[in-house]
């Protein structure tokens, strides 16, 4: 039985929500040079993964016809299988801004759209495709987010 996005949107929109929480609480007393090491040699980092998610919540807000908090330029980098890096200047709490920020475009559009915008095409899925299909994907770095604080040195955020 497939999805109904468009029945769904509320559930998606929290599924956005709890995971800027838990981000957000994941975050909490790490420092910057922590938030550069890597889980893994070569692997990505906590900086990275923030920008990752900045990157790809841009991308779920063009597609929904909302705007971008940051340039289609400096998202590029932060792509799947992009080097590791971390933007010039940027701090976690920059990250976490933006994803706040994106938060609350989600929480003005998602409840907006209609059946017919929901099953629009966006490429190789619906604009509901994408909708579940990035909670999914952030979801999943949501419990990388996790590690990275345990890298960092720190307790566990979620109990």
């Amino acid at each position: 039985m497939a999805l109904d996005v468009h029945a769904s949107l509320p559930l998606l929109r929290s599924v956005y929500e709890r995971n800027l929480k838990v981000l957000e609480s994941s975050a909490e007393g790490v420092d910057e040079a922590g938030a550069r090491v890597p889980v893994v040699e070569g692997g990505s980092h906590f900086h990275w993964l923030l920008a990752h998610l900045v990157a790809s919540r841009d991308a779920l807000l063009e597609r929904i016809g909302a705007e971008r908090v940051w340039t289609a330029e400096a998202a590029k980098a932060f792509g799947r299988g992009s080097a590791p890096s971390v933007p010039d200047g940027a701090t976690l709490a920059d990250h976490l801004g933006r994803l706040r920020a994106q938060q609350e475009l989600l929480d003005a559009v998602l409840p907006a759209l209609d059946a017919a915008a929901v099953a629009r095409d966006a490429g190789r899925m619906s604009v509901g495709g994408w909708i579940e299909f990035l909670a999914w994907h952030e979801s999943y770095h949501v419990g990388q987010a996790t590690l990275y604080r345990r890298v960092a040195g720190l307790p566990s955020a979620i109990g």
